[in-house]
């Protein structure tokens, strides 16, 4: 009896062991898909801002494309204004030229 309760002791010690060993790796694999699961989370959080960054470039060109637009349309109607109006004036002068 005495040896059955020293076998079963020993089992039992050594299977504390083997399970103590196995926590211990458990928790070293936690770790490890901690610290992955962290990289991550500052990837994903530099992603998002450089994202952001960029839009906020496009949001400036659209607003630079949108005065240039503008500033383009002022150019070619005043273009317009200006080719119609020496137009009429050559043609003034020239039917001035011809009827005298």
């Amino acid at each position: 009896m005495i040896v059955k309760d020293l076998v079963k002791g020993d089992s039992a010690l050594a299977l504390l062991k083997v399970k103590e060993d196995q926590l211990a790796l458990t928790e070293k694999k936690v770790v490890v898909k901690d610290s992955i699961i962290s990289l991550y989370k500052s990837k994903e959080l530099n992603y998002l801002s450089q994202v952001n960054n960029e839009m906020a470039k496009v949001e400036g060109w659209q607003k630079q494309y949108s005065e240039l637009y503008k500033q383009h349309r002022k150019l070619k109607i005043k273009y317009r204004f200006t080719q119609i109006l020496t137009y009429a004036i050559v043609g003034g002068l020239g039917y001035l030229y011809i009827t005298k």
